[in-house]
């Protein structure tokens, strides 16, 4: 079974202990470091996301506030199998569990709408239409953030440190096909 690491580049340390643990456990990870090369084309990957039968998400307020990460994620949230696909694994500093620190990210992806639409305010549109596109996916992502994070925070998820502390045998043995895998 091939899985999708999803994880900020903040994050790239934590991100290769599970990628190591899950290797050894027999699984293909696909991964950035491993699967974009040089002039790749990042959308095309980013949307390679839900071809998978599941993705190992790191969140951490990084990803929270990574353009490339919430791309994934919303390539993902339309999948019909969202709830099924999505394995997250929390980092400490992910501000997910209360409707107030959820609003921080609404609010900082708002903001970034605003700073670069008001920056393209006055020139000429012709020459705007990838920022409109950008403008777009800013939009998207801050009116499905409140969905996703809420989404998380009202699941029991496990904490980094945890899973690392035993190698992420607890997160491997809920892979879908996990009963193949041999410890």
């Amino acid at each position: 079974m091939k899985i999708f690491l999803s994880y900020c580049h903040e994050n790239r340390a934590e991100a290769d202990y599970i990628d190591t643990a899950f290797i050894k456990a027999g699984y293909e990870i696909i991964r950035d470091i491993r699967d974009v090369t040089y002039k790749s084309d990042l959308p095309d990957y980013c949307k390679s996301i839900s071809q998978y039968n599941a993705a190992i998400c790191l969140i951490s307020d990084a990803y929270l506030k990574s353009r490339w990460c919430m791309f994934e994620i919303i390539q993902l949230m339309k999948e019909k199998q969202f709830v099924e696909k999505i394995y997250p694994v929390v980092m400490t500093n992910a501000k997910i569990f209360s409707a107030d620190e959820r609003l921080d990210y609404i609010q900082y992806w708002q903001e970034k709408y605003e700073k670069l639409k008001n920056k393209a305010d006055g020139l000429d549109l012709s020459a705007l239409s990838e920022i409109a596109l950008e403008l777009k996916l800013y939009t998207y992502i801050k009116n499905e953030m409140g969905t996703f994070t809420t989404t998380l925070g009202n699941w029991l998820l496990w904490k980094y440190g945890e899973l690392k502390d035993a190698d992420f045998k607890k997160l491997i043995n809920v892979m879908p096909d996990s009963h193949l895998k041999q410890f």
